[in-house]
């Protein structure tokens, strides 16, 4: 089959979800592409430190096509969402290094 094949050939490190210390909450957050239409999507889950989903939330934005600009409007909306849900100790999570402070990105 050749969806299995081309997805075997992917080399992707599994990387495990690192808890936050208690009373902490974690944020993770990612933002991707989408081409045809010309938009990005960015998705949070909030988890407390035993990996208890305390809120989610997706989000589309028209008219982005740079991937370090989806990283920058996703986070802060992230960090809008856990204010929004009264959230206010929290660590946030992401691989969009262009918004992390000596990150690599762009």
């Amino acid at each position: 089959m050749k969806i299995k094949v081309y997805v075997d050939m992917i080399k992707v490190p599994v990387v495990p979800w690192t808890p936050p210390p208690v009373g902490t909450l974690m944020v993770n957050v990612d933002a991707t592409l989408f081409l045809s239409s010309r938009s990005m999507g960015s998705g949070v889950v909030i988890r407390d430190y035993k990996g208890n989903c305390a809120a989610a939330r997706c989000d589309n934005f028209p008219n982005v096509q740079i991937p370090e600009l989806a990283g920058a409007l996703a986070v802060p909306c992230a960090l809008v969402f856990a204010q929004e849900e009264g959230m206010d100790n929290i660590c946030v999570a992401t691989d969009c290094l262009s918004v992390v402070p000596g990150g690599h990105g762009g």
